[in-house]
């Protein structure tokens, strides 16, 4: 029943340095395997059960002590060919003009967007839409929403019509191309937002895991299979 499929899928991936120390390994190589999860068995997992839209919270505006820069870089430029195998086309999330970025992370993940969305511009044979993989990096919900406020007050400067409705500042948000998550689910036991698409979150389901996300395998339950 494709009418229970949730369209826009969003993940809070925590639990990757934690997932490391239990090994006795250095964080981040947690983030690696972290990495790894989403490329070989989430986006899979998701495309196979019928899901459109995913968004992974890479890297808040409040974590920046975390050593993932690099892990975020490698995997940009390991998965660009598979991504566009699989007609999955990236959208990032963010800040990324943010003067602490590396310049090199800023052009792989750039190049990333660009490439992937530019192959996903091709017909597909059988007429099926790409999937949309959405990286929030440098992201903040609550930043995203003064920006979109910021903006939408400036266009009212020039226009009689009342802007200020739900749909308009919807569409002043990082995310108005993407539509709001039908599920959020967060790993490692941690049972909160985090400032993480707070308007976009306002009717979505929520799902918290004890589960470390490099060890994240419960998408079975939101398969056609599985269901009710």
């Amino acid at each position: 029943n494709d009418a229970r499929i949730p369209q826009h899928v969003a993940f809070i991936c925590d639990g990757n340095s934690r997932w490391a120390r239990k090994r006795g390994l250095p964080a981040i190589m947690g983030h690696a395997a972290g990495a790894d999860r989403l490329v070989d068995v989430v986006l899979p997992t998701l495309q196979n059960i019928g899901v459109q839209y995913c968004t992974m919270y890479g890297l808040s505006t409040e974590n920046w002590k975390r050593p993932i820069f690099a892990v975020i870089e490698q995997t940009a430029e390991r998965v660009y060919h598979r991504l566009q195998k699989e007609r999955i086309k990236v959208e990032i999330l963010g800040d990324l003009e943010d003067p602490r970025i590396p310049a090199s992370l800023r052009t792989s993940l750039e190049k990333l967007e660009q490439r992937t969305q530019e192959s996903c511009c091709q017909q597909d044979p059988n007429g099926e839409p790409p999937q949309t993989l959405c990286l929030a990096i440098n992201y903040g919900g609550r930043r995203d929403i003064v920006n979109a406020a910021r903006k939408l007050a400036e266009q009212q400067q020039h226009s009689a019509e009342n802007l200020f409705t739900e749909e308009g500042f919807s569409q002043m948000l990082g995310t108005k191309h993407v539509p709001d998550p039908d599920l959020i689910i967060r790993t490692s036991g941690e049972c909160r937002l985090s400032n993480f698409l707070l308007w976009e979150a306002a009717y979505a389901e929520l799902y918290f895991t004890d589960t470390l996300w490099p060890d994240f395998d419960q998408l079975a339950a939101f398969s056609p299979t599985s269901m009710p």
